[in-house]
């Protein structure tokens, strides 16, 4: 089978001067908008020296190199509690015992239609209102 047309087919002559066109003017739109931005960043002085130099300092730079340490560490907590918790998911759904596969079905099937964001509420809003505050 041609890895190539398992998403879609590969487009003719007109089809890539198209895309050609598509991504010219795309580019263009995204350049002249950054401009413009930028343009108006100046115009308000919101470029100026003055206003970046404190970026410099060394207590600044540390206190951020301490947010993306602590960023990292949790990224690094999440990614194994992840693995460790998809694994038991996962061979909980493949078990051949139904004392094991309907729980980790059930648990699966749950998460998969509550949107993410409404658990990001759920977690900032209202268990907090309960004690509850991670």
């Amino acid at each position: 089978m041609n890895t190539e047309r398992v998403l879609f087919d590969v487009p003719g002559p007109r089809g890539r001067r198209r895309i050609r066109i598509a991504t010219i003017v795309s580019l263009v739109l995204i350049a002249v908008l950054v401009a413009a931005g930028l343009r108006q960043f100046a115009e308000n002085g919101q470029l100026a020296w003055s206003r970046w130099q404190a970026y410099t300092t060394w207590p600044l730079i540390r206190f951020l190199l301490q947010g993306l340490l602590g960023t990292l560490e949790a990224a690094a907590a999440a990614v194994v509690l992840a693995m460790a918790g998809g694994l038991i998911l996962a061979l909980g759904r493949v078990s051949s015992r139904r004392l094991f596969r309907w729980p980790a079905h059930a648990y699966v099937e749950l998460l998969r239609t509550i949107p993410a964001l409404l658990l990001v509420y759920v977690m900032l809003f209202a268990l907090p209102k309960y004690g509850l505050d991670f």
